[in-house]
């Protein structure tokens, strides 16, 4: 990634202690590191004292990542365009169906207008490198979205007379 990129999470804006190891790239064995899906098999091998993370490109199955979700502190996925969301339904498998509880991280092209979807598929974490994305978060401004036609990660109530939407169950504790 860029020297521009900075992480968000929820909190805010945070350190990045991770560094991401391209395909070709020596694996360094006592840092933080997010290594291509593809050498998790490589480094399965190895006794490693730092914790690893793997970065899954958009166009790959996650089945590559299933045999070490174990292992793994942190899953970087891909969005090459911002047009691409193929990475949301990753995040949500991963958590709804592989029980996948370390951090997901968005990483690529990724835009304010995404990340409350993204929060409700179950990312967590978002390097950003879109300037008015950054500029817009550093000023603690984020887009709403009041109703769902989908249920989600996280709690959330029917709306009243519309079955089908949902409302998230933090606003309807706040407008009670």
């Amino acid at each position: 990634m860029s020297e521009n990129t900075r992480l968000w999470r929820r909190a805010g804006f945070a350190a990045d202690e991770w560094r991401i190891v391209t395909a070709e790239e020596a694996i360094p064995a006592e840092e933080k590191v997010i290594v291509p899906a593809a050498r998790l098999e490589e480094i399965a091998a190895e006794a490693r004292l730092a914790p690893v993370g793997a970065l899954l490109g958009a166009g790959e199955a996650i089945d590559l990542l299933v045999p070490h979700l174990a292992g793994l502190e942190l899953i970087a996925l891909d969005f090459p365009r911002f047009s691409d969301g193929r990475s949301f339904s990753k995040a949500e498998i991963l958590r709804r169906r592989h029980g996948f509880a370390g951090e997901i991280r968005a990483v690529g092209d990724v835009i304010l207008d995404q990340i409350p979807l993204m929060l409700r598929c179950g990312f967590d974490a978002f390097l950003i490198g879109h300037q008015p994305t950054l500029g817009s978060l550093a000023k603690g401004e984020m887009p709403s979205i009041d109703l769902y036609y989908q249920p989600a990660q996280g709690e959330e109530a029917p709306v009243a007379g519309r079955s089908w939407a949902r409302r998230p169950a933090i606003k309807n504790a706040e407008k009670a």
